[in-house]
C-alpha cells in the first residue's frame, strides 16, 4: 500500500503543478522564448530541489547520463510542439492524446518487457480512454495539426517509458541521482538552444520566478516518487492510475477554483476514478 500511497501523492503533486503553470503564462505570456525562459528556470530549481532532498550527494553512470541527455531532448521536443499546437490545434483533442500517450506507451512498453498482464488493467486503459474523449470539446483543428497530436502523443509517453528503462537498467543510480542529471540535462539543453537562438527574450518578473520554482517542485517531487514506486510496482499499473488521477484532480481543482466544469467532465471524472480503483484492485 505504500507504493500505491505513493503514486497518489504523486498524481497530486503533477495536478497542482498546473496552477503554476498556468500563472506563469498569464504573467509571462507564451511562445518558444517564453518557454525556453520557464524550462530554464525549472532545471535550475529542479535540480536544487532534488540535490537537497538526496543529501547535497553527487551520483553518475554513463547509462544514467544517456538516459537524463535523451530525456531531456524529449521534454524539450513535447514543449515545442505544445507550443506550435497553440496556433493550430483543438487544444482539448491536444490534451487528450497527450495523457493517452502518457498512459498507453509505458503500458505497452511494460507487457513488452514481461510485466504481467491482468484483465483489469486492460479495462482501466479503456475506461480512461472513454474518460479523455469526453472532455474532447467541438472545434476543427488547423491544416499542420496532425504532426503535433503525433509529437504530443509520443513525446509524454516516451517520458514514462524513457523513466521505466532506467529504474530496470542494471547501472542504473538512484532515483535522486538520475532526476538531478536529467534536470542539469534539461538546463544544459536549453542554454545551447538559448545560444542559438540569439534573441533577446524578457527577464521574468519575481512572480513569474515564484510560478517556475513551485512548478519545478511540484514536478520534481512527483517524478520523484514515480520513480521510486517503478522499483516496486510495475508500469502497467502506475501510468494508468497517474492518468486517471490527474482527470479527477484536475476537475476538482477547477471546481474549487469555481472555474465552470461541463456535465460530461464530471462524467469523464466518474469513469476515471472507477478506472483507477479497478487497477488498484
Amino acid at each position: 500500500m505504500l507504493y500505491y500511497g505513493m503514486i497518489v501523492l504523486s498524481t497530486v503533486l503533477f495536478s497542482l503543478q498546473f496552477l503554476f503553470n498556468s500563472g506563469y503564462e498569464r504573467e509571462c505570456g507564451s511562445g518558444w522564448p517564453v518557454a525556453l525562459n520557464f524550462a530554464i528556470l525549472n532545471g535550475i530549481f529542479g535540480a536544487l530541489f532534488v540535490f537537497a532532498m538526496g543529501g547535497f550527494r553527487w551520483e553518475f553512470s554513463w547509462f544514467s547520463l544517456l538516459l537524463a541527455v535523451v530525456t531531456a531532448i524529449n521534454s524539450l521536443l513535447y514543449t515545442y510542439s505544445t507550443i506550435k499546437a497553440l496556433a493550430v490545434a483543438n487544444l482539448s483533442l491536444f490534451s487528450m492524446l497527450a495523457m493517452l500517450g502518457g498512459m498507453l506507451l509505458p503500458y505497452v512498453y511494460g507487457l513488452c518487457i514481461g510485466e504481467p498482464f491482468k484483465w483489469t488493467g486492460l479495462l482501466c486503459c479503456l475506461l480512461i480512454a472513454a474518460a479523455l474523449l469526453l472532455t474532447v470539446e467541438k472545434g476543427g483543428s488547423k491544416r499542420g495539426a496532425l504532426i503535433h497530436y503525433a509529437m504530443v502523443f509520443i513525446t509524454n509517453g516516451m517520458s514514462g517509458v524513457l523513466a521505466s528503462i532506467h529504474q530496470k537498467g542494471s547501472h542504473a543510480i538512484s532515483a535522486n541521482g538520475y532526476l538531478l542529471l536529467s534536470r542539469l540535462a534539461l538546463l544544459a539543453c536549453c542554454l545551447l538552444l538559448l545560444l542559438i537562438h540569439r534573441r533577446p527574450s524578457a527577464r521574468p518578473t519575481g512572480k513569474a520566478i515564484v510560478f517556475a520554482t513551485g512548478h519545478a517542485v511540484l514536478n520534481t517531487g512527483g517524478n520523484l516518487l514515480m520513480l521510486l514506486a517503478l522499483l516496486h510496482l510495475p508500469a502497467t499499473v502506475q501510468y494508468p492510475i497517474v492518468t486517471g488521477g490527474v482527470i479527477v484532480l484536475s476537475a476538482v481543482i477547477d471546481f474549487l477554483r469555481k472555474e465552470r466544469v461541463p456535465r460530461r467532465n464530471w462524467i469523464a471524472v466518474a469513469i476515471a476514478f472507477a478506472a483507477s480503483v479497478c487497477m488498484a484492485l
